[in-house]
């Protein structure tokens, strides 16, 4: 171990202060991987800024560096390997790291270094959101649809009657994912008024969970319906006695429950922006209301 002090703070010093560029500069005097500590004190490693870095030094760059790390009581190590570098997965591997999430360019890989306790580091992400619009026009009809199935499924599910919706996207909120998901179904412009209920599963896609909330929804001008063609068999509006009345799953049979209570207690519930922590912007915050709708 080189003695020179906190090594690992001298190069984040340089990181923050002259950029990555520096920082991986001093990194590669110093023999180490260059990186930053996180607010739970792991080192964040991106490979992509390690010039000095390469198959066959690779190895023994993670093992100076893990010393120092542990010198300075630092408990574990994110590694990012982007696609350019995918050489160096086999040697981190052989070096103990375990693959944490891969998305469209890059795998993150972790290691937790400090042996006295059990690893923090979080699982990735392990739950699917998805929307539904429970969307009502001025006559009070609901906007229903039949989904398009292919295969095996189509004789198992394309029999019942739904609620327009599917998976929220990334940065989205849950007003933009259902407005959005209900345009591109049934060409319905509608706005969000408040959720109604949502189910929790588990075992669903990739062994993960799911989290569907049903939004209640109006409908802001025109009713003309252009479902898509790809994901919808047949789209309409329709009352909710025929809606009730039709082949429905409990979980949507549940929602309409829901709704009907609401059109007589007025129990939604609602959205309100209230600031983060740090004063950068605000965050959605949902809560329960009781105001009874106008008949």
């Amino acid at each position: 171990m080189r003695n020179a002090g906190n090594i690992t703070s001298q190069i984040l010093t340089r990181f923050h202060s002259k950029g990555r560029a520096m920082a991986a500069a001093a990194a590669a005097e110093s023999g180490l991987l260059s990186g930053k500590v996180n607010m739970y004190r792991s080192v964040e490693v991106q490979l992509a800024d390690q010039q000095h870095a390469s198959p066959a030094n690779l190895a023994q760059l993670l093992q100076q560096s893990e010393c120092q790390w542990r010198h300075e009581s630092l408990p574990g190590v994110w590694l990012k390997v982007e696609q350019a570098q995918a050489w160096a997965v086999p040697i981190a591997v052989e070096q103990g790291y375990e693959f944490h999430h891969a998305k469209p360019g890059y795998l993150q890989l972790s290691k937790w270094l400090d042996q006295s306790r059990p690893s923090a580091h979080p699982d990735f992400a392990h739950h699917f959101v998805g929307v539904g619009g429970m969307v009502i026009n001025e006559e009070g009809q609901i906007l229903t649809i039949r989904e398009r199935y292919s295969g095996d499924l189509q004789s198992k599910y394309s029999k019942f009657w739904k609620l327009p919706g599917g998976l929220v996207d990334p940065g989205e909120s849950l007003e933009q994912a259902a407005k959005r998901e209900v345009f591109e179904e049934t060409g319905i412009c509608a706005h969000f008024k408040g959720i109604l209920a949502f189910r929790h599963m588990h075992g669903f896609r990739f062994g993960c969970s799911d989290i569907y909330i049903c939004c209640l929804m109006g409908c802001d001008s025109s009713t003309e319906i252009s479902s898509s063609p790809h994901e919808v068999a047949e789209c309409k509006w329709t009352s909710l006695q025929e809606y009730e009345a039709s082949k429905l799953s409990p979980l949507n049979t549940f929602f309409l429950q829901k709704y009907k209570e609401y059109l007589t207690c007025g129990t939604l519930i609602d959205m309100r922006q209230v600031a983060k922590i740090n004063g950068d912007g605000q965050t959605d915050v949902y809560h329960p209301i009781s105001n009874p709708p106008n008949p």
